[in-house]
């Protein structure tokens, strides 16, 4: 059996099985702009692009967008070196 939803303009109509559930889990994104990248790891955006034209940060390009995919962060992140104070 069908239902229909109708969206808030009325000359758009969906059309979804009654039986799907309503809370469809959304895939995680891959992809972090720059800004949740800096918000993320607390570095600066200076730090950023020195970090990408060392090449020890990996960059995606999107068009004009640039990303950064989690794995390569947490590649980027585990390769930090770990400092201790006395």
């Amino acid at each position: 059996m069908l239902s229909a939803r109708t969206s808030l303009h009325s000359c758009w109509r969906i059309i979804i099985p009654a039986d799907t559930p309503k809370n469809i889990p959304v895939p995680e994104k891959e992809l972090m702009t720059i800004d949740q990248f800096l918000a993320v790891y607390s570095i600066s955006r200076s730090m950023f692009y020195s970090e990408v034209r060392k090449t020890k940060l990996k960059i995606v390009k999107v068009g004009t967008r640039t990303f950064v995919s989690k794995k390569n962060a947490q590649a980027w992140h585990n390769s930090l070196e770990e400092v201790v104070v006395k």
